[in-house]
């Protein structure tokens, strides 16, 4: 999983250094990225509803996933109708905290990057229940905060 992030990465990179990217390549690895996603996170939802026999394991997984697709679609769309939300973001306090904290700016959100490395650290102490239950909690506080901002940023636009 590492491994395929890592190569995920380094893929765009590339391409954007070589100058071959394309609207196709940027679509196709946001597609594939998102499929990933979802396979990961059902993956390990199922794996410990057939290992403990508890349909919460599922409920879990759904709302880990649901965490994960509705951070995703707010960036997505928020790009296109609101192309300067993303300073508004940066002003939050999930970053105010950051910078008090002295970590890089957006280093508290949830990114796909943070995601892998907490399955893999709950992974290493066989802890997998908690990485999907982190994953529901924080992942759905922070794109509802989100919302709130983008809500909040386009009624001031709109006055």
């Amino acid at each position: 999983m590492q491994l395929s992030y890592i190569l995920d990465c380094v893929d765009g990179r590339l391409a954007r250094l070589k100058k071959t990217s394309s609207s196709f390549g940027k679509w196709l690895d946001n597609i594939l990225d998102g499929f990933g996603d979802f396979l990961i996170v059902s993956g390990i939802a199922f794996g410990l509803f057939t290992r403990f026999l508890n349909f919460d394991m599922l409920i879990i997984g759904f709302f880990a996933l649901l965490s994960v697709y509705m951070m995703r679609i707010i960036s997505q769309t928020t790009e296109n109708v609101f192309m300067d939300t993303r300073e508004e973001i940066n002003k939050s306090s999930i970053n105010r905290l950051s910078k008090k904290l002295r970590l890089k700016p957006n280093f508290i959100g949830f990114t796909i990057d943070l995601r892998y490395f907490l399955i893999l650290i709950f992974a290493l102490i066989n802890q997998l229940v908690g990485a999907l239950v982190l994953m529901a909690i924080i992942g759905n506080i922070q794109w509802m905060v989100v919302l709130l901002l983008i809500a909040r940023r386009g009624n001031r636009k709109s006055s």
